[in-house]
């Protein structure tokens, strides 16, 4: 739900702990191995979506430890057990890491949409104040002007006007 106001920022402190906080992630994940794929690698290699998370756990929770002469020959299993475990953290972690994606992306949403509509309010009053010779509303129009041509009348804040 879109707050009635904001009108708030973030401390120079509470930015650089969330940035050290983000840039903390990146340098454990790291520090165990710089994985870095690109598009088309992202695109093509085999993933557990789609349904096959299901078979996956099931073979290393339960087909490979009850069939141990079935098991890959040439991998160590335990290795690809901690892969494994390892996968299953990540996919915590990246549950969490959207979920903050989220908050960031509608706390910037919600900041944008008071800013422009702000933007909005203060260009229909500056078209109405240059009429009256109000200084500086010339300057205003003159400056968000651009944004609006070639666009019709769509400017309309509710308060009468319009572009």
């Amino acid at each position: 739900m879109l707050p009635n106001e904001m009108g708030f920022e973030l401390t120079a402190l509470e930015v650089t702990q969330i940035v050290g906080h983000l840039d903390g992630i990146i340098t454990i994940l790291n520090g165990h191995k710089v994985i870095q794929l690109s598009d088309d690698e992202r695109g093509d290699v085999q993933s557990v979506k789609d349904g096959r998370y299901s078979y996956v756990r099931d073979t290393f929770e339960d087909l490979a430890p009850l069939y141990p002469q079935c098991q890959v020959p040439y991998k160590v299993f335990a290795t690809e057990l901690r892969t494994y475990n390892y996968m299953n953290q990540m996919r915590s972690i990246a549950d969490r890491v959207s979920m903050v994606n989220d908050v960031v992306g509608d706390h910037g949403i919600a900041a944008e949409n008071f800013n422009y509509t702000y933007m909005l309010e203060l260009y229909d009053i500056a078209k109405r104040a240059v009429k009256s010779n109000v200084p500086g509303a010339d300057v205003i129009v003159q400056r968000l002007s651009p944004l609006f041509e070639n666009q019709g009348n769509t400017v309309n804040t509710g308060g009468g006007g319009g572009g």
